[in-house]
């Protein structure tokens, strides 16, 4: 499995539950001006089908790094909605 903080070219893997990658995120955010990827992984994790601890490397859930992405390229565009 390729680990995102190491990786340095796309497709970099950024949700390892749901296999959402950077480019993903940059993709919808190109096609409609904002990202719902936080906003569906949030639902699977209300839902209890996340594990983070087990399947993402740094154990942690992804979240921020998703929300950061997401806020970088809308910024980047002269955007802010997520």
């Amino acid at each position: 499995m390729r680990v995102g903080a190491k990786e340095t070219a796309d497709p970099i893997p950024i949700c390892y539950c749901f296999g959402f990658t950077r480019q993903d995120i940059w993709d919808e955010i190109r096609s409609t001006g904002k990202s719902t990827v936080a906003k569906r992984i949030t639902a699977e994790v209300e839902a209890g089908r996340c594990a983070c601890e087990v399947k993402n490397p740094s154990g942690k859930c992804c979240l921020g790094d998703v929300t950061r992405t997401a806020k970088d390229r809308l910024g980047q565009k002269g955007e802010s909605k997520l």
